[in-house]
């Protein structure tokens, strides 16, 4: 038989869902971290974690390998202002995407998700967008673009959301 051992470094930071659930141990169950609403990250980092994010797609998708499982527990925090993909291996071990069939790709999806719980600090739970209160209008123009019904909808990709104004001017002060 065939087995397929992986190894991570341990992140003692947490994940990008532990950073939103501020309070949150990375040690503890799933639900006593995450049984609550999280909190909004700023603007500044919505837009340097998008486009560390991205920049990490993009990389996994030049070597064949998209990242369509992507989701806020499985971005790492290396600290507070860097973030790293840490679960790729779905696409490595050849698993089809969760939404097939769409225009957009999987993984713009999956990031739309990522986009939307860093801009309102819960998860959203389909691919609809109803409304985006107190979501800057950067972001909101952005999940718009990612969730709009496809046959309203340009092609969107992870090369064209990282240049984007919004995330293509994000830097570290």
């Amino acid at each position: 038989k065939r087995k397929v051992l992986i190894f991570r470094e341990f992140a003692p930071r947490g994940s990008l869902k532990d950073r939103l659930h501020r309070k949150a141990n990375p040690k503890q169950q799933w639900a006593a971290k995450y049984g609550f609403k999280g909190e909004p990250l700023p603007e500044r980092q919505i837009a340097l974690f998008s486009k560390q994010i991205l920049e990490g797609m993009a990389y996994f998708a030049a070597l064949g390998l998209p990242c369509t499982g992507i989701h806020t527990g499985n971005i790492i925090m290396r600290d507070s202002n860097w973030c790293q993909i840490s679960d790729f291996e779905n696409a490595a071990l050849g698993f089809t995407p969760f939404k097939p069939g769409r225009v957009h790709s999987s993984d713009v999806l999956a990031f739309g998700h990522i986009l939307y719980e860093m801009a309102v600090g819960v998860a959203l739970e389909t691919a609809e967008l109803v409304s985006l209160p107190n979501v800057p209008l950067p972001i909101q123009e952005i999940l718009y673009r990612i969730f709009r019904p496809d046959a309203e909808n340009e092609e969107v990709s992870v090369k064209t959301l990282l240049c984007t104004t919004f995330i293509a001017e994000a830097r570290l002060s």
